[in-house]
């Protein structure tokens, strides 16, 4: 039996977890069932439910909503969602995945440009336009090939991802 040890950690195939940064008010609804219409269009993988790996993150974007929000509407405050999704169900889906977002990374940024200037179509194939799930470094602005490092981003644009998502343990982080 081949056991992966490091720093006295062994390795167990457990559930990845996931936050989402949003407010407050969209919290109950996201925790009964994710939404993708919900979701904004042209963004970094085209219209979907985005997540991260790392809750600092995740706060940082809700806090970014709260902040953003109307003047004379009603306020809300940032709030995370976390989700623990199954690694091997996870791994089922259809997933593409970029791992560098360099300026000469051309394939990221040729998908980021056609995801950011509206052709919402993964690929060319009309029986099956999107990925379940696109994984790969947030982008800081495409035109210039600029991304944040040290961030992560999940997008999920099916019903199949939909219902990994829904149908996993989650809550709200607490402050």
């Amino acid at each position: 039996m081949l056991t992966a040890v490091s720093g006295g950690r062994e390795w167990h195939n457990g559930p990845v977890r996931f936050y989402h940064g949003t407010l407050e008010r969209d919290v109950e609804a996201i925790l009964a069932s994710i939404r993708l219409s919900a979701g904004r269009e042209n963004r970094d993988f085209g219209g979907g439910f985005y997540v991260t790996t790392w809750q600092w993150q995740a706060w940082d974007w809700a806090s970014q909503r709260e902040r953003g929000q109307r003047p004379n509407a009603p306020r809300s405050m940032a709030a995370v969602v976390w989700f623990e999704v199954n690694r091997d169900a996870l791994a089922a889906l259809d997933w593409l995945s970029f791992v560098r977002a360099g300026p000469d990374a051309d394939d990221y940024w040729t998908f980021v440009e056609r995801c950011r200037s509206g052709d919402h179509r993964h690929r060319d194939d009309p029986r099956r336009p999107m990925y379940d799930g696109v994984c790969g470094p947030v982008v800081r602005n495409w035109r210039s090939r600029r991304y944040h490092r040290d961030y992560d981003q999940f997008s999920i644009h099916t019903s199949a991802a939909v219902a990994l998502f829904d149908g996993s343990a989650k809550g709200e982080v607490q402050r």
